[in-house]
């Protein structure tokens, strides 16, 4: 009996990159040269290198970085799935509703922790 309660509670208890890692994730942004502006897709600014910056697992994961004096940049975050998210798969009872909370939330996602970039100046 206690054997199939322990079983049971395994079964149960898949998971959740949402809930154990979050939505959210700190990234660090340095360049060279340094005061180099990164800014969103939408054109709002995102920081001033270096800086460290909260983003969305499913936010973007490009920028455009601007300098006075150097060519504007593409900058992309690079992202692999998250390990967390293999935990779903403990629980074959919930790991379609855990799997596909993961995958709405970009918590399935887990963003390189530092982007480090360098300018080029206009002209070269």
């Amino acid at each position: 009996m206690k054997r199939s309660v322990i079983v049971l509670l395994m079964m149960l208890s898949g998971g959740c990159a949402t809930v154990v890692d979050g939505t959210r994730q700190p990234v660090n942004f340095t360049s060279t040269p340094a005061g180099v502006s990164v800014y969103k897709v939408n054109g709002d600014l995102l920081g001033v290198t270096p800086f460290t910056v909260e983003l969305s697992r499913s936010g973007d994961k490009q920028f455009v970085a601007r300098k006075e004096g150097y060519a504007p940049q593409v900058v992309k975050v690079a992202y692999r799935k998250n390990d967390t998210t293999h935990a779903n798969a403990v629980s074959p009872m919930t790991y379609f509703v855990a799997d596909t909370v993961d995958v709405i939330s970009g918590a399935q996602l887990e963003l390189a922790p530092q982007v480090d970039f360098a300018m080029a100046p206009k002209g070269e």
